[in-house]
């Protein structure tokens, strides 16, 4: 290789390690530079945001104890089982198998017309059908299993739709179904689901 030839090489190889460098330069400033906030000031490494697993929220239709210290608890012996009410729904029992929670300060019935309360049925039967062959008798359609607190219920639907209609669960020879019939507006302030959640056989 001639003089020239060599020359050349050299200046190449001189730049490429210029390169080299800047860029090396570069990336260890981007590095060295103190974090910044969303207003661009900037953040001691002290105070920079640390993120912390937050922990799961408790469903607490799953925690049945832990729901309703001050509600009222019933008791029904015959068919051996326990739930608990908000105060403002009332326990009426026309007998062992036919129980209402009742809120009488809430009318739902049109002017003129003959009162309708915010109320829970609880309904008691002996079947030695399945429940969901005791559903079908019912004329109501079966619709999905849903778990509240340790106890797994049927759901029932009307024809009609919307809304489940009832909820049901068996304990041989019995099936127990607690209907809602709170309003659609009302099911939440009543808390029916945290009411189901409490529900409890008892030996």
């Amino acid at each position: 290789m001639n003089q020239r030839g060599q020359t050349q090489v050299l200046i190449l190889a001189g730049i490429v390690i210029l390169v080299a460098i800047a860029g090396g330069i570069f990336w260890l400033g981007r590095e060295t530079l103190p974090r910044q906030d969303s207003s661009g000031q900037a953040v001691p490494e002290s105070q920079a945001p640390v993120t912390t697993p937050q922990p799961s929220p408790t469903d607490e239709t799953a925690n049945p104890d832990s729901i309703g210290a001050n509600w009222k608890t019933y008791t029904n012996n015959e068919f051996s089982f326990v739930i608990k009410h908000p105060s403002v729904l009332v326990m009426e029992e026309k007998d062992q198998s036919n129980i209402s929670l009742v809120d009488k300060s809430k009318d739902l019935a049109a002017e003129g017309a003959s009162p309708i309360y915010p109320s829970i049925f609880i309904n008691i039967e002996s079947s030695s059908l399945a429940v969901d062959e005791f559903i079908k008798s019912e004329s109501l359609i079966v619709g999905e299993k849903k778990l509240f607190g340790q106890n797994e219920f049927t759901t029932a639907y009307s024809e009609i739709g919307g809304r489940p209609h009832a909820y049901f669960i068996k304990k041989d020879p019995t099936i127990i179904s607690i209907t809602d019939q709170l309003g659609h507006f009302d099911t939440e302030q009543y808390q029916f689901n945290q009411i189901l959640s409490t529900f409890k056989f008892i030996d």
